[in-house]
């Protein structure tokens, strides 16, 4: 958890950091396999956005800050595995994957 102070009225790129239950923990460099989701707190101060021509990494959005004042909540969540690019990859039996805590 972090708190950060920015200035409205601009998109800000957000990277997910993942890191394990260890001690101390240890920082996954690629998580392209896992399926996340974002959201925000107040959608009527910020949103997230798709821009034209930017790189879709697994762990990247973009925010796009409005011209209210306030505070806001993100919270990035892992729901499971990205089974479309699994099964590009040939990876669809269930039992060789390790199983998600939901």
């Amino acid at each position: 958890n972090a708190t950060l102070y920015m200035r409205n009225n601009r998109d800000i790129v957000l990277n997910a950091v993942l890191m394990d239950d260890r001690t101390p923990p240890r920082r996954f460099d690629n998580f392209t396999s896992l399926a996340l989701t974002w959201t925000v707190s107040n959608v009527s101060m910020a949103n997230f956005v798709d821009l034209p021509g930017a790189h879709h990494a697994v762990g990247r959005r973009t925010l796009r800050v409005g011209n209210h004042e306030g505070s806001l909540t993100i919270v990035t969540s892992i729901v499971g595995y990205n089974t479309a690019l699994l099964n590009r990859l040939g990876i669809d039996d269930d039992t060789t994957l390790c199983p998600f805590d939901k």
